[in-house]
């Protein structure tokens, strides 16, 4: 699964990614990863966990 958007914050301190359309959030399985790009714009490339929302991380860049 390939995806795009902002690394954000969930209301108890988890880091998110909210897809560029704003239609959704994914929970990502690597916080400490996740964390060094908050507020940032990023590619995702990793395992969809479908029943849980979940994207098993890969690679994540920035995309600036």
């Amino acid at each position: 699964m390939y995806v795009s958007g902002t690394i954000c914050k969930g209301n108890e301190g988890e880091f998110l990614l909210r897809n560029a359309s704003d239609t959704g959030l994914f929970w990502l399985d690597d916080q400490r990863l996740a964390s060094r790009y908050l507020g940032k714009q990023v590619s995702v490339t990793g395992v969809l966990d479908a029943a849980n929302n979940l994207i098993r991380i890969l690679t994540i860049r920035t995309t600036d």
